[in-house]
């Protein structure tokens, strides 16, 4: 059997948040054995998706939390991490690191509000790698 498209959701926690439910929402109803989601999360503490985001067979990673003095091991710790896993062939940045990062992987955004697409336009071309960019709005 083919190996489900894994795809790596980026956020600063797992908690109750509008983009997190979202996500959710939409990894409880998909075809999992095509569609697989990880997740990355910037933060140690418990995050109130974790336990669902498991028993639906998802990773979970922790990533370290951003912060200007940090910039370099930060850029160093997703370099590390992309390159160990090849398997997440899309990323769906929920926070603008891929901008530091210059990986070649596709990446998806969502947006729920028309005022905010001409700014994420804006923003697409100039992210580094030769990723496709998708811009759904939902």
């Amino acid at each position: 059997m083919e190996q489900p498209i894994r795809v790596l959701c980026v956020f600063s926690q797992l908690d109750r948040g509008g983009a997190e439910t979202m996500c959710m929402n939409l990894y409880r109803k998909m075809d999992r054995t095509k569609v697989q989601f990880d997740f990355i999360k910037h933060t140690s503490d418990a995050c109130a998706y974790e336990k669902d985001i498991k028993e639906l067979h998802g990773i979970v990673y922790e990533a370290p939390r951003y912060r200007v003095y940090n910039h370099f091991r930060y850029c160093r710790w997703w370099k590390n991490h992309l390159k160990m896993h090849p398997e997440h062939r899309v990323i769906h940045p929920a926070m603008h690191f891929l901008a530091v990062t210059g990986d070649k992987r596709d990446r998806i955004a969502f947006l729920h509000q028309r005022d905010h697409i001409a700014d994420v336009l804006r923003f697409l071309p100039q992210l580094p790698g030769q990723g496709r960019n998708n811009l759904f709005h939902i």
